[in-house]
């Protein structure tokens, strides 16, 4: 085998799709809801098959984004609820999620 043959295939880059499920635009704290992932290739086709993708779901603000805010009562400030966390399988994932504290 040519030493090209080798190498692994670049693939293609992929990127997540969220969808809040459900009809209110406002969530209160403690309250649960759903969101949708959807993982998707560059044309925005979801992208099944393959190993689970395991999620690390953060808050943060839109005018920060790169800084996650921290909780003040040890809890997290965003929770995910459910056994194994959140798993992308099949391209997709629903999960049920709830904020702790309040902005301000």
């Amino acid at each position: 085998m040519s030493e090209p043959d080798k190498k692994k295939q670049r693939q293609a880059p992929l990127h997540l799709a969220v969808k809040l499920l459900g009809e209110d635009d406002f969530k209160f704290v403690n309250d649960s809801f759903s969101l949708q992932v959807f993982l998707q290739d560059e044309s925005g086709s979801l992208k099944t098959g393959g190993a689970d993708v395991l999620l690390k779901l953060a808050l943060v603000f839109e005018d920060q984004p790169a800084n996650e805010p921290q909780p003040t009562n040890g809890k997290g400030l965003l929770v995910v609820e459910g056994k194994g966390g959140a798993v992308i399988k099949n391209g997709r994932a629903e999960v049920k999620v709830k904020i702790t504290v309040s902005a301000g």
